[in-house]
C-alpha cells in the first residue's frame, strides 16, 4: 500500500536519517538559500523538478519516493536501501 506521507516529511525523514541536523551545509551543497530548503521541509514551498532531482541525489534515494508516489526507496547507484540505512554525504 502506497504512503500518503507527504514530500515534507519524507525530506524531513531521510535528512534525519542521513545525520543532516543542520541545513547549512546541505543548502550550500544544493546551492540554495536555507530558508528555502526550510521551506521545502515546512511544506509551504515544493521543488522544482530540477530541484527535487538534486534534493534525491544528494540524499541517494528514489524521487519517485520523496514526492510521495512510491514506497520503493532506492539509490540508484547502489541499489535498494532503507530509510535507516547510512550513507556519507560530503559537503564541497
Amino acid at each position: 500500500m502506497l504512503s500518503k506521507q507527504p514530500f515534507n516529511q519524507r525530506l524531513q525523514e531521510i535528512m534525519h536519517k542521513r545525520g543532516l541536523v543542520t541545513l547549512d551545509g546541505f543548502a550550500e551543497e544544493l546551492k540554495i538559500p536555507n530558508t528555502r530548503l526550510s521551506a521545502y521541509q515546512s511544506g509551504r514551498i515544493f521543488p522544482r523538478k530540477e530541484m527535487l532531482t538534486g534534493l534525491a541525489r544528494c540524499l541517494q534515494v528514489n524521487p519517485e519516493w520523496l514526492k510521495g508516489r512510491s514506497n520503493i526507496l532506492m539509490d540508484y547507484a547502489t541499489g535498494p536501501m532503507t530509510p535507516d540505512t547510512k550513507v556519507k554525504i560530503t559537503f564541497r
